[in-house]
């Protein structure tokens, strides 16, 4: 999506595909283009010349300000979306949609789009497996915790 806002432009992605997982099309568009980006956005808020982007980061979240015109692709958002509603999705059925083909431009070179054109190859994609739970020591005092944690970890042969 383009939001143009007076001479202000940004283009706002999601944060990957479901079909390869490899979270490249948001940045690649940006290096294309020769825009600065943002990844893993959360929130956004236009601000004076660009952007204050809120994000996911390792230790919690961060605040970017990034410049016009810019790319951001976010990450799930914090709330639920809203269903649409039976009378919505039946009008969704009837809609027609134009299919654009290999042929959609003949001047594109195909070493740009589709397989031919990925720097990357997905050889296979996984859920990784749920972690199992833990478990909690709580003894009277620290001390003690202490030692049945290390007879736990003795007794796995652990430590």
């Amino acid at each position: 999506m383009l939001s143009t806002q007076s001479s202000a432009a940004a283009i706002f992605c999601g944060k990957q595909a479901i079909d390869g997982d490899t979270a490249q099309v948001g940045p690649e568009i940006a290096e294309w283009l020769g825009l600065p980006q943002v990844t893993y956005g959360l929130e956004c808020e236009a601000v004076e010349g660009g952007l204050k982007v809120q994000k996911e980061a390792e230790n919690g979240k961060q605040i970017i300000g990034i410049k016009f015109p810019c790319l951001v692709t976010f990450t799930k958002p914090s709330f639920d979306p809203r269903y649409p509603t039976i009378k919505r999705k039946l009008a969704a059925n009837r809609a027609k949609f134009e299919t654009l083909g290999d042929d959609f431009d003949s001047t594109m070179d195909k070493a740009h789009y589709g397989l031919a054109g990925s720097p990357t190859h997905v050889k296979k994609s996984f859920t990784p497996p749920v972690k199992q739970g833990g478990i909690k020591i709580k003894e009277e005092t620290g001390a003690e915790s202490a030692a049945k944690l290390a007879k736990i970890l003795t007794d796995n042969g652990i430590i």
